[in-house]
Formats: C-alpha cells, sequence, structure tokens
C-alpha cells in the first residue's frame, strides 16, 4: 500500500501517529472517530502550513485501504476532514528585482579580488 521509494509523508505520518499514542501498537477497535479528531488536532499544533493536511491525508488512506481489506467495518477517519494549518508562515519570494540585484552582486571569488585599500 502506497509503498513507493522516497514516499517520506507515509512513513512521517506513523511516526507521527505512534508519537501521538505514545505507543508503537494499537488495537483495531481502539482506532474511533474521536481518535482521529484527536490525531489531526495533534496534526495542527505540531505542524505548519499543508503538512497537517497531507500528513492526515495519508492516515485515512492507511484506513480506507484496511476497510477494503476487511480489517474493518467501517473507517473512522471517513467524516473528519484533513485541515491545512492556518497559521501558515509566510515564505519570502524574491521578486524579479530582488533576484536581478542579487545576481549583479559580487560573488565572494571576486571580492577577494578586489584591491585593498
Amino acid at each position: 500500500m502506497n509503498r513507493k521509494a522516497g514516499n517520506r509523508h507515509l512513513e512521517t505520518s506513523l511516526a507521527a501517529f505512534k508519537t501521538y499514542l505514545k505507543k508503537d501498537f494499537i488495537s483495531a477497535i481502539d482506532i474511533t472517530e474521536n481518535l482521529c479528531e484527536g490525531f489531526r488536532d495533534y496534526l495542527l499544533k505540531k505542524y505548519n502550513g499543508e503538512t497537517p493536511a497531507n500528513y492526515f491525508m495519508r492516515f485515512k488512506r492507511v484506513l480506507k485501504a484496511a476497510k477494503k481489506d476487511g480489517y474493518f467495518r467501517n473507517n473512522s477517519s471517513e467524516d473528519v476532514v484533513a485541515k491545512s494549518n492556518k497559521n501558515k508562515q509566510i515564505k519570502e519570494i524574491l521578486t524579479e528585482d530582488d533576484y536581478i540585484k542579487l545576481m549583479n552582486m559580487p560573488s565572494k571569488e571576486a571580492i577577494k579580488k578586489l584591491p585593498r585599500l
């Protein structure tokens, strides 16, 4: 299930779920809608931007596959919506003018070759 090389979201989502649970094993009967909501809220508190939604969507995908394979009668995460963190950190983006200024700045090597006054 979703085992592609470099699929860090699935692995990191599992690690976050284990940290949230504070244990490595959970019984299928313990995976309730309340637990899913708690995990989603934990992700929202811990991560910024789209990361909480990405990790929770991977979690939901695993539960959906488990239901499809007969491990669950219902999918406890089905009605729990994945959310992004509204407190996104705004990344600074270079404007075209900033980029041109940066490209026209002398490199460290060029500065070293300048005569000393």
